[in-house]
């Protein structure tokens, strides 16, 4: 995948459930100019990724099994964090109003569409 300018040098974070979805996402960012990428599986791990690492975009899967990545949006907005959902529900998700203006990938996700979506989001945030 070709370098992002807007992804180029930050740190980002996927909160995703499924491995394999997970480390697809990380290489396709880290493939994209970003310098790092954590992964967690939970809220709770994403909420330590958060408050020790300076992020600058993240990928939050909706659904994480027993939970839902809604309650990272505090966080995130307290930290000026940018981001961008997934989900496999398609349009009938309803996303918390404290996440208005954010986007939401459908999955399956093409590579380009979630990059492209993740840009968006980092450059709104300058």
């Amino acid at each position: 995948m070709t370098p992002e300018p807007a992804l180029q040098g930050l740190n980002g974070l996927v909160v995703e459930d499924n491995m394999i979805i997970a480390l697809d996402a990380e290489q396709m960012l880290l493939d994209c100019g970003m310098a790092n990428v954590f992964t967690a599986a939970s809220v709770a791990q994403a909420r330590r990724i958060i408050e020790t690492e300076e992020l600058g975009v993240a990928l939050l899967d909706v659904n994480l099994g027993n939970e839902t990545s809604f309650a990272l949006v505090g966080d995130l907005k307290a930290r000026a964090v940018p981001f961008v959902f997934v989900t496999g529900y398609g349009e009938a998700v309803e996303l918390p109003a404290e996440a208005s203006g954010a986007e939401a990938v459908k999955k399956p996700f093409a590579g380009p569409t979630l990059v492209e979506a993740l840009a968006r989001a980092a450059t709104r945030a300058r």
